[in-house]
């Protein structure tokens, strides 16, 4: 039997012979399951047959479920999902932050999920060519899946999809795709003026080459999906929040936790374009942001001082922001002592987290995390050096999956 869904997506059952994760159950299911590899005395394979339904199974609302990986929970129902993705939080902070149940349910928050008119489309997706198709990945494979249509996409990334396969690129390429409240999809590819140029004329609004800074139609994004009222300027090749209402959420639990009073100063780590410096900058703080990538680095530094040239208080302080390209590691310096430092990593977490706090004193971190399993390390490395967690706020900004994120805020 099922006893829950995994981080990943995965149903855990417990059989004879130890534990099995397969693709295809839910909570509560008796099911078969064909045993495909095993590592570590851990067994994985796929649910071949449901012998006793769980009463929230439906029929999934697209035809490519299960063969393509992107939506991982379109066999549960959506009024049950919510319950799934809290399990996983709770399993993450226990098994792997260590934290108690009753530390845990003092500081977990509701979780943020979709309200009226919130859609929840994906306004940009990551996809491989292959046989002149734009495809997604099979789950646990090589395997590539052709994608005509998405119903998890807007409707202008899937007119996206299909000016990128009139463009004929190259198998193998990987491509970008995002877009705004503007018309028409933009693309980013790091290679192939080709595939750009043809891109557009195929229908796209514009596309960016991000290996040589080459450029066709507006290949820009303006305002996208987590910058509020200020505008966020970026392209479909740096970071961004892929849902609207995910990067809305996201913005407003940082600065819900960062709780700052005007003048102090925030180290903003991962800032990438500015999805959440400006925001940080537009209530007064006095940031430091720094970033890996250095196209993103160049976009968020052209946002601040777009902000700067408004004058008044917000244009005050964006004039004192410093935005940098560094490596973010445990040699990592900052300007002045952080009062607030907000870290947003990739899936990966951040593993320099622990002996860069050693060095850092601020009255609160605030960690976002897009991983349960890696946000849960990262926030036992500040619980072993004397933090404590105020509060965490799962966000489900992928509500067809079992993806889930978060906003932790520690003292």
């Amino acid at each position: 039997m099922v006893e829950r869904i995994a981080p990943g997506g995965r149903a855990l059952l417990r059989a004879p012979g130890g534990v099995v994760f397969a693709r295809g159950g839910l909570p509560g299911e008796r099911v078969r399951v064909r045993i495909e590899r095993a590592a570590r005395g851990v067994r994985h394979g796929v649910v071949v047959e449901v012998l006793e339904p769980s009463a929230d199974r439906v029929a999934p609302d697209c035809a490519l479920h299960p063969r393509c990986g992107g939506c991982d929970l379109l066999d549960l129902a959506e009024t049950a999902r919510a319950a799934v993705k809290l399990d996983i939080v709770r399993d993450a902070l226990a098994r792997i932050g260590k934290l108690d149940q009753p530390t845990v349910e003092r500081a977990l928050r509701p979780m943020r999920s979709l309200g009226p008119g919130d859609d929840g489309t994906r306004r940009r997706a990551s996809v491989v060519l292959s046989g002149g198709h734009a495809t997604f990945s099979a789950p646990d494979s090589h395997e590539r899946v052709p994608i005509d249509r998405c119903p998890a996409l807007h409707p202008t990334l899937e007119r996206g999809l299909a000016a990128l396969a009139a463009a004929r690129g190259p198998d193998g390429l990987r491509a970008h795709l995002a877009c705004d409240d503007r018309e028409g999809a933009v693309l980013a590819v790091e290679r192939d003026a080709g595939l750009a140029r043809g891109f557009v004329d195929a229908g796209g609004r514009g596309a960016a080459v991000t290996s040589t800074d080459e450029a066709f139609g507006d290949p820009s994004l303006v305002g996208e999906v987590s910058s509020g009222a200020w505008p966020c300027r970026s392209d479909a090749g740096v970071f961004a929040q892929a849902t609207r209402f995910g990067g809305g959420a996201i913005r407003d639990e940082v600065l819900r936790a960062a709780a700052l009073a005007p003048g102090e100063r925030v180290l903003e780590l991962f800032s990438g374009s500015g999805h959440l410096t400006i925001p940080l900058v537009a209530a007064g703080a006095v940031v430091d942001a720094v970033e890996g990538d250095a196209r993103a680095v160049r976009f968020c530094r052209d946002n601040v001082a777009l902000l700067a040239a408004g004058g008044g208080a917000i244009g005050d302080a964006a004039a004192r922001a410093t935005v940098r390209c560094a490596h973010i590691d445990d040699d990592l310096r900052w300007r002045d002592a952080p009062d607030v430092v907000v870290a947003d990593p990739p899936r990966t977490g951040f593993p320099a987290l622990a002996p860069l706090t050693a060095r850092l004193t601020p009255r609160r971190f605030v960690l976002v995390s897009c991983d349960p399993a890696t946000g849960a390390r990262d926030l036992a490395a500040l619980l072993a050096r004397g933090r404590r967690l105020a509060t965490l706020v799962p966000i489900d900004a992928f509500p067809r999956t079992s993806h889930v994120e978060w906003v932790a805020a520690l003292d």
